[in-house]
């Protein structure tokens, strides 16, 4: 089991305690909310684990795509999870947006051709290399290392996990 699911079954076996499970369950949708945020937080790590596992092994220009766009896409849904649970705690979320994986997943997987630029992406399984054409004065290359983005990625996950269970001591006080 991976650190971030271990995290998660945590603040699921705090959340189920009394008087924290009372104390959720009469703001209504809001433990439904949380509930399935953490579900499903914990179903796109185990993509994530697959990808960080296996991102060595060989496969086609095809396979190599799609765990990529699957990765990316994972990781994007986690994210949007964690603002779910968030939102059901009441709780100041961590500005995804302004996140470099979230950033590559836009331009690569989410609005490739909505980019008022050109892109040319040749690619490992590891790192993508988006070139940026503005016209034809400028250019600009820009690489992401996916690892190197989902090791800080998961370190900041991990510091937001430990704030979670900090504020779920403090909710009902």
């Amino acid at each position: 089991m991976s650190k971030i699911c271990e995290l998660v079954t945590t603040i699921r076996d705090k959340i189920n305690e009394y008087p924290l499970k009372d104390f959720l369950l009469k703001r209504g949708e809001n433990f439904s909310k949380l509930c399935s945020a953490m579900d499903t937080i914990e179903d796109t790590e185990e993509a994530i684990v697959e990808y960080l596992e296996n991102s060595e092994a060989e496969v086609s220009i095809g396979g190599m795509y799609l765990r990529v766009y699957g990765l990316l896409q994972a990781i994007y849904v986690q994210q949007d999870s964690f603002r779910s649970l968030c939102s059901a705690l009441d709780y100041n979320m961590i500005d995804f947006n302004k996140n470099e994986l979230r950033e590559a997943r836009n331009n690569m997987v989410g609005h490739p051709t909505s980019r008022p630029y050109g892109i040319n992406r040749p690619m490992t399984s590891n790192t993508i290399l988006f070139e940026y054409k503005f016209g034809d004065v400028s250019q600009k290359e820009k690489t992401y290392h996916l690892l190197e983005l989902i090791r800080q990625y998961r370190t900041q996950v991990t510091d937001f996990f430990q704030n979670i269970e900090e504020h779920l001591s403090h909710l009902i006080d």
